[in-house]
């Protein structure tokens, strides 16, 4: 009876064995063939003992390699890491401007603060009133610190408009004749649902200079759907409308010099 169940078992193992996902698989099921196997073959008959020797040596052996492979998983990671997606701020494609703008004095957009929980590469999304999700699957491309200057400058250049606003990291905002100030006391988002914007800002007279006039933005932009696409692209239009009190601004200054 106890040989015609080994032989089953081994009739069976050795099917799944060929359709085995992986190494480790394999062998874990091959050491259980070579069980079976030595079950199978009788004990009386003559040169049987140097078989099952060898087949004791073989489970041996495989059990070697597989308590080695499982050192390696541990090591290296059998499982294959999730596919990460990286996003991108994008700047308005078309904003209306006035006209015919007066000259505007070159403008350095920076630097920002940011709250701790979302200054860091992953998407933080909130999913109840006092639990947030950080999501290392979805990642900003870069630190937010440096792209929410950058996409500012680009829109206030098409909102003024101006060819002169750039960020503060880069080296045409060094000696502007302006500078904004960001302090981003909310940068939040429910998925499926809406992405706030809360920023208090400060227009300064070139760099250390006294602040000609502060601000406060607050903006409740809804995502058109679910994802997380259209959650950044609400984050950009957020942003789009910061830059608008920002423009109107720099604008009401600019009409006070001349």
């Amino acid at each position: 009876m106890m040989r015609r169940f080994a032989y089953g078992t081994f009739l069976s193992i050795f099917q799944f064995q060929i359709k085995a996902p992986s190494s480790l698989a394999r062998l874990r099921l091959l050491n259980i063939l070579i069980v079976c196997l030595r079950r199978l073959i009788p004990c009386r008959l003559d040169g049987i003992s140097d078989l099952k020797l060898e087949l004791d040596h073989l489970s041996r052996f495989v059990g070697v390699a597989i308590a080695a492979l499982w050192l390696a998983c541990a090591t290296a990671g059998c499982s294959r890491s999730p596919r990460v997606t990286f996003y991108t701020l994008e700047p308005a494609a078309q904003v209306e401007s006035p006209v015919a703008a007066t000259a505007v004095p070159s403008v350095a957009v920076g630097p920002v603060t940011l709250p701790e929980l979302v200054d860091r590469p992953q998407l933080v999304v909130r999913v109840a009133a006092n639990r947030v999700d950080i999501l290392e699957s979805h990642r900003w491309a870069e630190p937010l610190k440096s792209e929410i200057p950058r996409l500012i400058a680009e829109n206030l250049g098409r909102l003024l408009p101006s060819d002169r606003v750039s960020s503060n990291l880069q080296h045409a905002g060094a000696n502007a004749d302006y500078r904004v100030l960001l302090d981003f006391r909310r940068f939040e988002s429910s998925p499926g649902e809406a992405v706030t914007v809360e920023a208090v800002w400060s227009l300064r007279r070139g760099t250390g200079g006294a602040a000609l006039k502060t601000g406060r933005s607050v903006v409740r932009e809804p995502v058109a759907a679910a994802g997380y696409d259209p959650l950044v692209a609400a984050y950009s239009r957020a942003l789009l409308a910061v830059s608008r009190d920002l423009a109107a601004a720099i604008r009401a200054e600019t009409a006070k010099g001349h």
